[in-house]
């Protein structure tokens, strides 16, 4: 309905104060929309005009689905009208519904979440994370290359793009290139001035030995540089990173073992080198040539991060110490 048709509707059944359904047949319109009109306008003071064809919203592209999957990366938790909310911050219009069916496309289900995410901001939390920042900010080496992030992370075939473009009514006829091995696991030890080491564990599991292995390569390393005497190696709470041989590794070198606050990832900047690790891979895995092993591709992929990479994700990390310092709760 134009604006016309409904100044005709106002104008004989408010000012000329003839009936609805005269009014209605004079300016062709429906009488239940007539009184809504009239309605609105009693209302309103004026007359509404509402945009047509309803709200413009996007497709699901390759490039909103990912970056759904980032949304929910970030804040597991995230309800559907919170995710949607987040999208157009970066200007992505989407329904709710749209958004589901863009998490089935993912594989992204709906689960029973682990008591964990709801003890990131527990007030014991918020205490040790306190306490925890106060340490850091006092006693924290001058030097903070001196400080190494140790952390891992596992990778599956789901970081492959499975859609392509093609003009319409064809096919996408893009062959993906072969990948083999279905799931590795990706340990990374930085600091601020870059990857201090890395290993790829290919069946896909860590266990305690496998990490002690690591770390007994990571001294190694760093004992062939004589300036990181008195580092500090920070790792999270995990049962594989408190075994004894851990101990006893760490008690031989000239190194201090440090755990972070317990539900405090966003301490740790080696969950920010995983997250370029997998958008690097996720465009590997997308081009249309060439065998490739996963692992070759989570290698490949570690190599994108650069020093200043590095140096950027210690310092976000350290301008949320304050905060912590001062107790108050994350806010994603």
């Amino acid at each position: 309905m134009n604006v016309a048709q409904k100044e005709i509707l106002i104008k004989l059944a408010l000012v000329e104060g003839k009936a609805i359904r005269e009014a209605t047949q004079v300016a062709n319109v429906n009488e239940s929309t007539a009184r809504n009109i009239i309605a609105a306008y009693r209302r309103e003071g004026t007359i509404i005009q509402r945009p047509c064809g309803g709200s413009h919203r996007q497709k699901l592209t390759p490039e909103i689905l990912e970056r759904i999957e980032e949304v929910v990366e970030r804040c597991p938790v995230a309800t559907l009208q919170q995710i949607k909310q987040r999208l157009e911050e970066d200007q992505i219009v989407l329904s709710k519904s749209t958004i589901f069916n863009g998490l089935a496309k993912l594989m992204i289900t709906l689960k029973k979440c682990h008591r964990e995410l709801d003890r990131v901001n527990s007030a014991a939390t918020i205490a040790s994370r306190q306490a925890y920042a106060l340490d850091f900010s006092t006693r924290v080496p001058e030097n903070k290359a001196k400080c190494i992030f140790i952390d891992e992370s596992g990778f599956n075939l789901h970081l492959r793009r499975t859609q392509a473009r093609s003009r319409r009514g064809t096919r996408a006829n893009v062959v993906l290139p072969t990948v083999r091995g279905r799931m590795v696991t990706l340990i990374v030890a930085m600091s601020n001035e870059g990857i201090v080491h890395s290993k790829i564990i290919n069946d896909g599991t860590c266990n305690g030995v496998k990490f002690c292995a690591f770390i007994r390569e990571l001294v190694a390393r760093l004992r062939e540089r004589k300036e990181m005497n008195g580092a500090w190696l920070f790792m999270d709470n995990a049962r594989t990173h408190k075994m004894g041989e851990l101990r006893d590794i760490m008690a031989s070198s000239p190194y201090e073992l440090k755990f972070l606050s317990p539900y405090s990832y966003m301490l740790n900047p080696a969950e920010n080198v995983f997250s370029k690790v997998k958008a690097s891979a996720k465009r590997i895995l997308s081009g249309p040539e060439g065998e490739q092993t996963l692992s070759g591709v989570i290698q490949e992929s570690v190599g994108t991060v650069s020093q200043q990479d590095c140096a950027n994700f210690v310092i976000n990390m350290m301008s949320k110490l304050p905060m912590a310092a001062a107790g108050q709760p994350y806010v994603h």
